[in-house]
Parts: C-alpha cells; structure tokens; sequence
C-alpha cells in the first residue's frame, strides 16, 4: 500500500508543478511550489516507512 501511495504522491506533485508552469499569478504559482513541495515529502515519510 506504502509503494501506490509514494506512486500517487508523485503524480499530484507532478500535477501541482504542471499547475505552477501553467499559472500567471506569481502568488499562486508559489502554492503550487509548496504543495507539490508537500506532496514530495510525503512520498520521503512513505518511503521510510517500507525500510
């Protein structure tokens, strides 16, 4: 389950940095930074969970 899980996390940052490239508004092109930042880190707490 940890490994879809890290597999999911990956592809929403990957959504939020499509979302950041695509926006205009300097403001939120940041929230899409830090969320896929977030997203990111998940996938790290997910990925010491399996060793």
């Amino acid at each position: 389950m940890l490994k879809a899980n890290i597999e999911l996390e990956h592809k929403v940052a990957d959504k939020y940095d499509q979302s950041a490239i695509q926006s205009t508004e300097s403001d939120v092109k940041e929230l899409f930074k830090k969320l896929s930042a977030h997203e990111h880190y998940h996938a790290e707490i997910f990925k010491d969970l399996l060793e």
